[in-house]
């Protein structure tokens, strides 16, 4: 099973950690892990101007990011006798 998901601010890392306060730079290597759009809450501010995916839409020293964690699911079950099975 696997995925890729292309879509504004579901990047995560291992750790999930909500703000992003650790950078010294606004660009680079040193700059924030999350860029942009990337930074997100959509609980506080709806997706826009997605033409500009590196311009923030919340501030990120106000507001935490919405972590995410996608996990798999599979259901199964057992196909039990029925009526008709049984006519």
């Amino acid at each position: 099973m696997g995925g890729l998901d292309l879509c504004y601010g579901r990047w995560d890392t291992s750790q999930h950690v909500l703000i992003d306060e650790d950078h010294t730079d606004p660009d680079g290597p040193n700059g924030p892990v999350w860029r942009g759009k990337d930074y997100s809450n959509e609980r506080v501010v709806e997706f826009s101007n997605l033409d500009k995916p590196f311009e923030d839409s919340i501030d990120r020293k106000k507001v935490p990011r919405m972590p995410w964690y996608i996990f798999p699911l599979l259901f199964s079950y057992l196909p039990y006798p029925t009526f008709f099975s049984i006519v």
